[in-house]
């Protein structure tokens, strides 16, 4: 059972990678999945309800990639800079999920409601945010515009350099997490 809806799962993210949410049928992804359509209506009730697992799938497996190595015993700059590395790192290394999330958060869909196991994977990032306001080190801004110079930036790159225009190596990862961190602090 959780083989099939993994397979449903992995067929309907490669096709709309590469067909977009509204170019990709619900036929495409059961024959992608070797199952037939009606199977897929057997796990989820619609396409959206197909989509919004998909999508909490791809955004829980982000944020444990992003939180990698994050320890909060750290300073605050050293731990902005592992997040915004391993946020880089992880949307490089995925462009079929990091296509689906821009998708998803593009669309009428934007964030399914219940996502509670991505919700409880974003609490240390939501300390984090907490804390660097505090302690007055960044500039005081909404968080989506906080995400503006972090996950934005990073998706920015990431798609440059899958594209072959820019070559992140270690030093420019290290310039825009340095560029992204100054203008974000005071």
């Amino acid at each position: 059972m959780e083989t099939k809806r993994a397979a449903i799962l992995d067929a309907a993210l490669e096709r709309i990678a590469g067909r977009g949410i509204h170019g990709t049928t619900m036929a495409m992804i059961a024959d992608g999945a070797g199952v037939g359509t009606g199977t897929i209506y057997r796990y989820y009730r619609s396409k959206d309800a197909l989509i919004e697992a998909l999508f909490e799938r791809v955004m829980c497996a982000k944020a444990a990639a992003v939180l990698e190595g994050y320890d909060e015993s750290q300073p605050l700059e050293a731990r902005f800079r592992r997040l915004w590395r391993n946020m880089l790192h992880y949307l490089r290394d995925h462009p079929r999920e990091t296509a689906l999330i821009e998708q998803v958060e593009s669309s009428p869909l934007a964030r399914p409601d219940g996502m509670t196991r991505y919700d409880q994977l974003l609490q240390p990032l939501m300390r984090f945010y907490d804390e660097i306001l505090c302690e007055g080190l960044i500039k005081e801004m909404p968080l989506a515009m906080v995400s503006v110079f972090f996950s934005d930036a990073a998706i920015s790159l990431a798609k440059q350099h899958l594209a072959g225009s820019l070559v992140l190596d270690e030093a420019l990862e290290e310039l825009a997490i340095s560029a992204s961190w100054d203008a974000l602090c005071r």
